[in-house]
């Protein structure tokens, strides 16, 4: 049998030219995670907070919103010492992180001042009243089929107005 004998410059010798392995990461001298983690984090709460807001979705926005500006911060105090070289992936998460939490949090305070009971017995404003009382569904579209102008048709209307004191139809 006969031995297979390497070319100069694979790995074999030891005058070779070329490392064994190429330069990853480590010999680059570059750690880009902070950016990466800060563009990802960032995605991830606005997509989380545009996208179906369930219970679990609130603490999970804020946290990755959160998250992602801390991140886009350290990703670009490495960028400016020169230790990454991912400054627009840091800036994304710096970005999207603060509008995440911005948005988050209007969504709750817009879901607590249109959503909460206020003592009236309905839920979620009059609609939920209107809703629940098909009884008078029925008699208000009655009304409305009986009205053969515009004055009987605003009467129906006024007749029907008092869920809220604004009214179906946001009258009154």
């Amino acid at each position: 049998m006969s031995t297979i004998e390497q070319p100069p410059g694979d790995g074999g010798g030891k005058g070779d030219a070329s490392p064994a392995t190429p330069p990853g990461p480590a010999a680059t001298g570059r750690n880009n995670g902070y950016g990466v983690a800060a563009m990802v984090l960032g995605i991830a709460a606005i997509i989380t907070t545009l996208t179906g807001f369930a219970f679990f979705a609130i603490p999970l926005a804020l946290s990755a919103g959160v998250l992602a500006t801390i991140f886009g911060v350290l990703g670009r105090q490495r960028v400016q010492r020169g230790d990454a070289d991912n400054s627009g992936q840091a800036l994304t998460g710096l970005i999207l992180g603060p509008i995440a939490v911005l948005l988050t949090i209007a969504a709750v305070a817009g879901f607590l001042t249109l959503g909460v009971d206020r003592g009236r017995g309905d839920r979620f404003g009059p609609w939920d009243r209107w809703d629940r009382n098909e009884g008078q569904q029925q008699e208000y579209r009655e009304c409305l089929a009986e009205a053969d102008t515009v004055e009987a048709v605003d009467a129906c209307q006024s007749q029907f107005s008092g869920f809220g004191g604004r009214g179906p139809f946001g009258r009154h």
